[in-house]
């Protein structure tokens, strides 16, 4: 080989080290700040969920991915909590309102203000079809928590168990 062709050789691997190497670099970049946003979103959910405390039973399953979300399935019955947090920009009743979903073909019962554990919370039920559904407006000194509580029952509450079904006994535990 001679001297020109050697050249281009070490230039031709040298350009292609170099091509993996900046490549490598922000593959390596993205990595680390993916983890780091990843740390900062975990963060502000968990201060986010700092100021409420819910007693929800260990029989339940929980997933924490983007809000907090309880489950629990047993004896034809299903049932779930989903908590979702803000920051106060409005009023917990304009919070409260805009969280309920419902359609012409369900019963809404109206707004109801109770007081649990000293603290303000308002209330909604929406019976569907379905399933019955709990709302629960909670203010704390940063935030607002919408909670929903839904039960979905294959027998319609028409059950020998329902004072002790864990769906519809850990309804009023957990708050």
């Amino acid at each position: 080989m001679n001297n020109k062709t050697v050249k281009a050789i070490v230039i031709i691997v040298s350009i292609i080290f170099s091509i993996i190497g900046i490549f490598s670099f922000i593959f390596i970049v993205f990595i680390i700040v993916d983890t780091v946003e990843d740390k900062m979103y975990d963060n502000e959910v968990r201060e986010s969920f700092s100021e409420l405390i819910l007693d929800a039973p260990d029989e339940f399953d929980k997933d924490d991915t983007y809000y907090i979300n309880y489950s629990y399935d047993d004896n034809g019955t299903y049932c779930y909590m989903n908590i979702y947090p803000s920051e106060k920009y409005n009023t917990l009743e304009y919070e409260f309102n805009e969280s309920i979903r419902y359609t012409l073909n369900d019963k809404v019962s109206g707004l109801n203000e109770l007081n649990i554990n000293g603290n303000k919370v308002l209330n909604a039920e929406v019976e569907t079809e379905d399933s019955k559904e709990y709302y629960y407006g909670i203010e704390s000194k940063n935030y607002y928590y919408i909670i929903k509580y839904s039960i979905y029952d294959n027998m319609k509450g028409d059950r020998s168990d329902i004072d002790t079904n864990l769906c519809y006994s850990a309804k009023d535990k957990t708050l």
